[in-house]
């Protein structure tokens, strides 16, 4: 027997206790994405940022990178989208944001469970 409980309990569960260390860091990367999205919601399509103009339309999922040397790399345009589609479209993303990590933290919570017993 080890001389004291922690070190038992590391002993017998380190790659389970590993293995849920890398799920819950995995899981801050949509739930710092959550965060960020309703102020973009609530500054863009509903109170009209960007769509000063009747007709207006602004990208949507635009992938660029300002590089050092190189300058700006765009990887993919996006989707030209008016203030109704964009509206729409930011909401999904984040209604699709609250469901994973709801389901992170239904996966971490079980798994700490069958740990714990």
């Amino acid at each position: 027997m080890e001389p004291s409980l922690a070190r038992y309990i590391w002993k017998h569960t380190r790659k389970q206790q590993i293995w849920i260390l890398l799920i819950v860091l995995l899981s801050m990367i949509p739930y710092f994405m959550s965060f960020d999205l309703p102020k973009l919601i609530v500054n863009g399509p509903i109170q009209g940022k960007g769509f000063e103009q009747p007709g207006t339309t602004l990208p949507f999922m635009r992938l660029h990178y300002n590089l050092p040397f190189i300058g700006e790399v765009q990887f993919f345009s996006g989707f030209q989208l008016d203030r109704t589609a964009t509206l729409f479209a930011l909401s999904l993303v984040f209604l699709l944001l609250v469901i994973i990590n709801g389901l992170f933290k239904l996966y971490i919570n079980t798994y700490k469970g069958r740990l714990g017993e």
